[in-house]
């Protein structure tokens, strides 16, 4: 009986050829998937779709109003884009989905040398559950790009630092690319703050090998400099963009702010109202009626709008305290119903009269203040003995994530009212949703049908993540040991790969601990939103932590073998 041998090279295309045909797989997926669309969402969805319309039509984003200048705008550059060029939003998102594994397994290439297991990840990446779920993905929203991204601006980062001494030809290409998609995913949301400390710490430990570890006598003074400049490269573009963004805002609204609800004097006004210690607060409630009337007890200029705010309130609470961040577009829409949003400098004025007098009645002893934290403008604050409690529930959420214990594919999508604006969409989008027919959908019929199969893929996931996050703990102690003896070895061999995982690592917490406290109002019916919804990013950066740290472990379990086979010989 002859053997049939199997070259490693024809194993090697044998896989390639598995992944192009797991790609077309994800595209067919993506293709075939119901997507749920919303237009009627008018402060999310809708205002996303009317910014896409306006981007479309060489507009900017719109006529201004109290919605204008509320939201990041890359969504709205994607949509408008497959207006455009009639490319399908499906096709777009699978594109995305193939280029977010891509770049992940091109990362890790400099570290992760074998080409089988590089691939296996890229399929593992390909069909990750987040990107399968219903509010992650099916939701025609801004949140369905965010998984990808997140892997895409994590993955450059990492290739940047693994190549920090490569060429400066390979170097400028990593940056480039590292800059761009730092740019669009920073603009996806506003709160997309929480990627810069990662960025910030990479960007400087580039820097400190190029000045006191390899650089320091491998490169002459001009070398430094052209390198120092290449690293900073994708925070120069950041700061480029946002520089843009506002001129372009300042041509066409007056103002010159990329955003008038996390930014400018409305910002300032939020924060002076956060910061009053009112009565009948909690987690709950920020800013309750009682804050509210002591702010307009002390500021004249608030006075002006006091019917409109207190009618506002009725609505958003109905007849009870408004709850959460909502206070914040309830007091918009307040000073919109009086007419103060005619122009983003009117607005913007009032808003700075508002904070000025707050700000001087908090300094005159008139307003009580808060103890806590002040995490951000647009949020109350976390008093010192609740971090121990946030930090426990963002551990639980953790855990819950890191096993896509939420994640779900919906066969049978929420129908909206109006079949005929649904048909408008989809075709401007290329997209199936369902529509309410008086017949069998067969196009339903047909997204029950992947909903099933896709829904077994992430049962997969879900069962083996258990055995996988005990690997992943046992790998990371096994990893931070032989760190910690190389290092007083005065070796490196494997700090690199362990300063990743921790970053990634770190990164996701910071994700969910911010998520964990400003949905802490959420009621039981919101909770669902908390993991799959606002935390989509998590999800991603937990998996590629995984296996960046298994991968890693394996290649320093192997290398510990070869040597100590060789030392038998």
């Amino acid at each position: 009986m002859t053997k049939i041998k199997i070259k490693k090279k024809d194993i090697s295309k044998i896989l390639f050829w598995i992944c192009v045909l797991f790609s077309i797989v994800r595209i067919c997926v993506n293709f075939k998937m119901a997507y749920l669309i919303r237009p009627d969402f008018g402060s999310d969805d809708g205002l996303l779709f009317n910014y896409a319309d306006s981007l479309a039509g060489f507009n900017w984003l719109g006529e201004y109003n109290s919605q204008t200048l509320v939201k990041g705008m890359s969504y709205s550059l994607l949509l408008a884009f497959c207006i455009r060029t009639s490319i399908p939003y499906s096709v777009v998102l699978s594109g995305l989905d193939i280029l977010a594994a891509l770049t992940f397994v091109l990362a890790i290439k400099e570290k992760i040398k074998s080409d089988y297991i590089l691939k296996i990840v890229y399929i593992l990446l390909l069909f990750n559950p987040i990107s399968l779920d219903y509010l992650a993905r099916q939701r025609m929203y801004r949140n369905s790009l965010i998984p990808d991204m997140t892997v895409i601006v994590f993955s450059c980062m990492i290739g940047v630092f693994f190549r920090r001494n490569k060429s400066f030809k390979e170097l400028l290409g990593w940056n480039f690319a590292t800059g761009a998609v730092l740019c669009y995913f920073y603009y996806l949301r506003e709160d997309s703050i929480w990627v810069m400390p990662f960025v910030l710490v990479v960007t400087i430990l580039n820097l400190i090998d190029t000045f006191l570890i390899n650089g320091k006598k491998e490169l002459d003074i001009k070398g430094k400099i052209k390198k120092t400049v290449l690293f900073l490269l994708p925070l120069i573009m950041l700061v480029c963009c946002t520089f843009t963004i506002k001129i372009i805002n300042k041509k066409y609204y007056g103002v010159f702010m990329v955003n008038d609800r996390t930014g400018g004097y409305f910002a300032d006004a939020m924060s002076d109202l956060y910061r009053i210690d009112g009565k009948n607060e909690n987690k709950s409630v920020w800013i309750s009626k009682d804050a509210i009337n002591t702010a307009l007890k002390n500021s004249s200029t608030l006075r002006t709008i006091k019917k409109e705010v207190n009618e506002s309130i009725k609505t958003w609470g109905g007849g009870k305290e408004v709850k959460g961040d909502l206070i914040t577009w309830s007091l918009r829409q307040a000073a919109e119903n009086k007419g103060l949003y005619k122009d983003a400098n009117t607005a913007n004025d009032f808003w700075k009269k508002v904070h000025i007098e707050l700000k001087a009645a908090r300094k005159d002893g008139k307003i009580k203040t808060k103890e806590g934290i002040f995490f951000t403008k647009q949020s109350t604050c976390v008093k010192y003995n609740e971090l121990p409690k946030y930090m426990m529930l963002s551990l639980e959420n953790m855990n819950k994530i890191s096993s896509y214990s939420e994640c779900k594919m919906q066969g049978e999508l929420p129908l909206y009212p109006n079949p005929a604006k649904i048909r408008y969409y989809e075709v401007r989008y290329g997209v199936y949703a369902p529509l309410e027919l008086n017949e069998e959908d067969t196009k339903m019929v047909q997204s029950k049908k992947l909903a099933i199969v896709s829904n077994r893929v992430i049962k997969m996931y879900k069962k083996t993540s258990k055995i996988i996050n005990l690997v992943v703990v046992l790998s990371y102690i096994m990893i931070t040991i032989c760190v910690l003896y190389q290092l007083i070895k005065k070796k490196y061999d494997n700090l690199e790969c362990w300063l990743m995982i921790t970053g990634i690592a770190l990164s996701a917490y910071c994700l969910i601990f911010g998520v964990s406290f400003f949905t802490s109002w959420f009621t039981k019916d919101m909770e669902v939103y908390i993991r799959p919804f606002y935390s989509s990013g998590a999800y991603v950066l937990i998996q590629i932590g995984k296996y960046l740290c298994i991968l890693s472990a394996v290649e320093l379990a192997a290398k510990a073998f070869k040597n100590l086979k060789n030392k038998k010989k």
